[in-house]
């Protein structure tokens, strides 16, 4: 049940952003026929928390937000 949920909530996160991005909402025609346009969706696995579908873009760019990110646990050792 835990994995459902953090799937719906990924995908709607990243279905706003995408949505943010081009400024036009899914299943709608882009403002003034834009080349930056919704082009289906591939399927995501990340660290087998739940599988996902990220939107794919045509000739468009946004920056890549990584939302169930775990802590990054550093080895380093002090030399003092």
């Amino acid at each position: 049940m835990l994995a459902e949920l953090t799937k719906r909530l990924v995908e709607r996160a990243m279905e706003v952003e995408l949505t943010d991005h081009l400024g036009y909402e899914r299943h709608r025609e882009p403002p003034g026929g834009s080349a930056n346009t919704r082009n289906g969706a591939t399927p995501k696995t990340r660290k087998k928390l739940a599988e996902t579908t990220e939107s794919r873009r045509r000739s468009g760019r946004s920056p890549s937000v990584r939302l169930l990110r775990p802590p990054r646990e550093l080895a380093m050792s002090e030399k003092t």
